[in-house]
């Protein structure tokens, strides 16, 4: 990657607006204006329309079409790559901005849980899961760790490219969205337990 893809990589993703622009548009894929994502999160428009055209002018969004509404002209955009696509980029960023990235991107499959739950759905289906743990590990245990959630995600990535070619229209019957979220994090281990008299 070039110095000047990286600089405009590093810019448009060390703000928290970018980064959740561009997980609404990739969780999953689809497209995306300024006044829809407004509509959704409650910001305001003109700022959002400026972190639109920074992701555009960084590659990462292309505009593909314009609605006329209301006198205005509504911008329709689409992420130019899934979010795997840009693991080396991400290798690249100081720790600084991996932080704030992490913490903005960890936002919206939260909120999504509690979306779920509060629409009474995450429990809808038998197959639901819910799973969370914390252990000791030593290096070769997080290296199995971390392998096993690749190949996990590799996996839950062909599930989905396999319904995309089965389904010309996502929203047709029988579709519906699935969240997953698949994490692993080196923790702060709990507290020594201490003996009150």
């Amino acid at each position: 990657m070039g110095t000047t893809h990286r600089t405009e990589m590093l810019r448009a993703l060390g703000h928290p607006v970018r980064v959740r622009i561009l997980t609404r548009m990739n969780a999953p894929k689809r497209r995306l204006s300024p006044r829809g994502f407004c509509e959704e999160t409650g910001l305001d428009l003109s700022k959002v329309s400026y972190h639109f055209r920074a992701l555009a002018h960084a590659g990462l969004i292309t505009e593909v079409d314009r609605v006329p509404v209301r006198g205005s002209m509504k911008h329709i955009y689409v992420a130019n790559d899934r979010t795997e696509a840009w693991s080396k980029e991400y290798e690249c960023l100081p720790d600084a901005v991996k932080r704030a990235f992490a913490a903005t991107a960890l936002r919206e499959p939260v909120e999504a849980v509690g979306r779920s739950i509060d629409a009474g759905v995450f429990e809808s289906r038998p197959e639901s899961h819910l799973s969370w743990d914390s252990m000791w590990v030593d290096d070769e245990g997080w290296r199995k760790l971390g392998a096993l959630f690749d190949e996990t995600l590799k996996a839950a990535l062909a599930i989905r490219d396999e319904c995309e070619e089965r389904m010309s229209n996502p929203t047709t019957e029988g579709a519906w969205v699935a969240s997953y979220l698949i994490s692993s994090f080196p923790s702060s281990p709990p507290p020594e337990e201490v003996d009150r008299i």
